[in-house]
């Protein structure tokens, strides 16, 4: 007699690849996951700093929003797509369990002064463009990322120069000499902006009775244009007129006043110098990953999957506390809506799975009627394919528009589309721009619930399950106007800022009229004028203007309905919503718009900046006095120079933690810090009782710590 025991189905992952592999600055780097500390969650601007001491990348707001930390990835477009592509991307936010497979290049391997400075650090010298130099590695990687996929043999355009750095900021320097700088790599006729002339330093001759308002401006010819047709080269509206009064007689096209010879005479461009992504990248074939730590007492894993099939095992084997990952970019602001800012970081899921290598996921479908896209594909994947339907297509165009709004350049490189209405579905306060515009457009998604299924976007948002469903695709269809239906879509969006900033107010209005003028359908979304911010779709003011000719009356009329509908207390928001509707109605109804109210049609354009900057300097006393570029500009371009954050912990090294009042504004009249000294690693707990000096800083009028007025 024989008995035969039963035996267990082998686990399908087990044989997944344990170790990450990627290149860092040209070089190949192997990392075991399983021993690194806290692999799990550990961004890639961690690695950078406390693993391979690359400190040039720097940690500023932690949330994506300042462009401090930016770095370029470099990869394939996708497992069977060659391409390669570059992406600069917050390191802050990125993990570096999503990175395998991909080239790192940081400000460090961009260019540096033992190897050589890329020509955009060595122009950012010669134009002065960095102060404290914090800020100034990740205005070099971002450009870098432009440059790089500029294609070969042409130059970006101006406008698309300043559309690149809408996530960097700077506090102390100031944009004029950087824009000065990344300008110069824009093709010379791009625009025709004849009010960007950059006048370096001018000679003066000093006046004999030094009169200042007798001195004579005389032109350094290394740097400004010698053209001079006794023309007055101010900005120019290339129409008849204007070229008579300026005595012009060269076309706009040849117009000398447009170029940038100053520059790219002195530092010449050559993409060939260029780092390269290494063969090993170029040729890479990604495998299915499994990291898997145990920290106090909670198993953490992290599982990159290839196929839907390999969700389906990582979600059979984990039920709870799974988290799809995209670009991670959701760390940066879920805080904000959790109850958990400013001062705690949310709590994170112990199993993430990266989707972002399923085909089905990434793919991207143009057809005459709709755009399909999957729920891998990022923001800026996304806005890029509209840009290419918008060509032919005035309603995604205006999508486009809105969509480029979102978050910034970095942060649209890495979040997908599915992470962002997510989040909205999860936090219904998130002010998404997406959201309300799908939701305005018409948009559907196709969700794996038990089986995929199409569900309008107002539905998705309804769902109420606490786990995170699969978004497998995102459907637009694509309107056109008839002989007898004619549409209109509109975004709108008020905010503190044009770019990088949550809406206070956003819109997307969709209305069809017929050729007799009359209202056949609408959608009217706006979102932050809800209880508590949330979206709202305005049935009562679709129904109200449902079937009727949209006339100065019938304007007047919905705009009480949706007074009353969305009924903010927030007069502010209430004017904006009225103005938003108003703007649409302009636009949907040509009649209603005189001349004088033509202007509130369309969106004011931003152009291209520009400016003329004069900084004299005395002859008699020259070179004093002349600007130099000051000593330590080659090390903070090449992200060399260290600060105190960049410097290796001594022993005893002690760390401070800023503690905050619950309450504010209140009197502090005794503080009890027994609780906090008795603490693990507490050494001292300081008050402002412990200032021997004076506890105000700055110009004396601020103080440092807060008082205790219960002390004697």
């Amino acid at each position: 007699m024989s008995t035969c025991a039963s035996v267990a189905d082998p686990d399908p992952m087990a044989s997944w690849t344990h170790s990450l592999t990627f290149a860092l600055n040209g070089t190949k780097v192997v990392v075991d996951a399983n021993t690194t500390p806290r692999f799990h969650d550990l961004r890639l601007i961690d690695y950078l700093r406390d693993h391979a001491r690359l400190t040039g990348t720097k940690l500023a707001c932690g949330e994506g929003g300042c462009g401090a930390c930016t770095v370029v990835l470099g990869h394939r477009t996708s497992a069977t797509d060659q391409t390669l592509v570059h992406r600069s991307v917050n390191a802050c936010l990125i993990p570096l369990a999503s990175i395998d497979g991909m080239a790192v290049f940081t400000v460090e391997g961009i260019g540096s002064t033992k190897g050589g400075l890329h020509a955009i650090q060595k122009r950012m010298v010669i134009n002065y463009a960095m102060q404290c130099g914090f800020c100034t590695s990740g205005w070099v990687t971002n450009m870098y990322e432009l440059l790089k996929n500029t294609p070969e043999g042409a130059a970006p355009t101006l406008a698309a120069v300043e559309a690149q750095f809408d996530g960097n900021l700077c506090r102390c320097t100031g944009y004029r000499p950087i824009l000065k700088t990344m300008h110069s790599f824009a093709a010379p006729t791009a625009e025709r902006m004849t009010s960007i002339e950059y006048d370096a330093n001018e000679m003066v001759d000093e006046d004999p009775e030094g009169d200042p308002e007798s001195f004579e401006l005389i032109h350094h010819e290394d740097y400004v244009n010698p053209v001079d047709d006794g023309a007055s080269h101010e900005h120019c509206d290339h129409s008849d007129a204007t070229r008579a009064a300026k005595k012009c007689t060269s076309s706009c096209d040849a117009c000398p006043h447009a170029t940038f010879r100053d520059l790219e005479d002195l530092i010449p461009y050559d993409k060939g110098q260029d780092p390269m992504i290494p063969s090993f990248i170029a040729t890479y074939t990604p495998v299915p990953l499994h990291f898997e730590q145990t920290i106090d007492p909670t198993t953490r894993h992290w599982y990159r999957v290839l196929s839907l099939t390999q969700l389906d095992q990582v979600q059979a084997k984990h039920t709870d506390d799974v988290m799809l990952v995209g670009g991670r970019t959701s760390r940066g602001v879920t805080k904000y809506f959790n109850d958990t800012a400013p001062y705690v970081q949310p709590p994170t899921a112990s199993i993430f799975v990266d989707i972002t290598h399923i085909p089905e996921l990434s793919a991207v479908q143009i057809t005459d009627s709709a755009i399909v896209v999957g729920g891998a594909v990022t923001l800026a994947v996304l806005l890029k394919t509209l840009q290419s339907v918008s060509k032919t297509n005035a309603f995604v165009h205006v999508l486009a528009l809105h969509i480029g709004k979102i978050a910034n350049h970095q942060v649209r490189n890495a979040g997908t589309w599915a992470g962002n209405i997510e989040m909205a579905r999860q936090f219904k306060s998130f002010p998404s721009d997406l959201v309300t515009a799908l939701v305005g457009y018409g948009a559907s998604v196709t969700v794996r619930l038990s089986t995929p299924t199409p569900l309008t976007m107002s539905a998705f948002l309804a769902l109420t399950d606490t786990k995170a469903p699969l978004l497998i695709s995102l459907t637009l269809p694509l309107y056109a106007d008839t002989a007898t239906l004619r549409h209109t879509f509109r975004c709108h969006k008020v905010a503190q800022r044009r770019e990088n900033s949550h809406a206070h107010v956003n819109a997307a209005i969709f209305v069809v009229v017929n050729a007799t003028n009359v209202v056949t359908a609408s959608t009217i979304v706006f979102g932050g004028v809800g209880p508590d911010d949330t979206l709202v779709r305005c049935t009562q003011t679709e129904n109200a203007i449902q079937d009727q000719v949209l006339t100065t009356a019938s304007l007047q009329r919905t705009l009480d309905v949706l007074t009353n509908e969305v009924n903010n207390p927030d007069p502010f928001k209430g004017s904006v919503v009225r103005t938003f509707w108003y703007k649409t109605m302009l636009k949907a109804a040509p009649s209603l718009s005189s001349a004088a109210l033509k202007s509130g049609v369309n969106e004011l354009p931003r152009r291209v900046s520009g400016g003329q900057q004069v900084i004299p300097t005395h002859k008699d006393s020259a070179p004093v006095g002349n600007a130099i570029p000051k000593l330590s500009s080659n090390l903070l371009v090449s992200g060399e120079a260290k600060y105190v954050a960049d410097m290796p912990p001594i022993p005893g090294l002690l760390y401070g933690a800023l503690v905050f009042s619950t309450q504010a504004p209140k009197r502090v009249l005794q503080i009890d810090d027994a609780a906090a000294r008795r603490m693990p690693g507490v050494v001292d707990v300081v008050t402002a009782g412990d200032i021997p000096g004076t506890n105000l800083v700055g110009d004396g009028t601020e103080t440092l710590f807060v008082p205790i007025y219960g002390s004697s």
